[in-house]
C-alpha cells in the first residue's frame, strides 16, 4: 500500500496573501517512489467532505508540490490524496493546517516641515 507523506512541520501561521507551499512524497511501504502519479490537493468543505482543490504529478522521486495562498484571514486546513491505481492502492496524507493572519503595518503620522519652524514676525 502506497503512502501519501507530508513531512515537517504540519502548522504554518503566516499573514494572509502570502503565498505557501505543501509538499510531499509517494513511495511504497518499501520506500519505493512513485513517479508520474497524479496527486490532488484538498481541503475541507465541512466536518465529513473534502473538496479537490488543484492537482499535481510526482516527479522521479515520488515527491509532489503545491502553492496557494488564502486571502481572508483564518485557519486553513489541507490534505493529498492519491487515487491509487491497477498497481498500487489509494492513499491519504495527514492533514496540515495554516493559519492567515493579520497582516502587520505601521503607522507613522508626521507634519510637513514648513509647520516645523518657529513663527515668523510679521515684516
Amino acid at each position: 500500500m502506497p503512502r501519501t507523506n507530508v513531512p515537517q512541520r504540519t502548522h504554518v501561521t503566516l499573514s494572509a496573501t502570502t503565498p505557501f507551499t505543501i509538499n510531499g512524497t509517494l513511495k511504497t511501504a518499501d520506500d519505493t517512489p512513485i513517479a508520474g502519479a497524479t496527486i490532488t490537493l484538498q481541503n475541507p468543505t465541512n466536518t465529513t467532505s473534502w473538496n479537490n482543490v488543484t492537482t499535481n504529478v510526482t516527479d522521479a522521486n515520488g515527491t509532489y508540490e503545491f502553492s496557494n495562498n488564502e486571502s481572508a484571514v483564518g485557519t486553513y486546513f489541507y490534505r493529498t490524496a492519491y487515487d491509487g491505481n491497477a498497481t498500487y492502492a489509494n492513499s491519504t496524507s495527514n492533514v496540515v493546517s495554516v493559519t492567515a493572519a493579520q497582516t502587520k503595518v505601521t503607522l507613522t503620522a508626521s507634519t510637513p516641515p514648513s509647520a516645523n519652524r518657529p513663527p515668523q514676525p510679521p515684516p
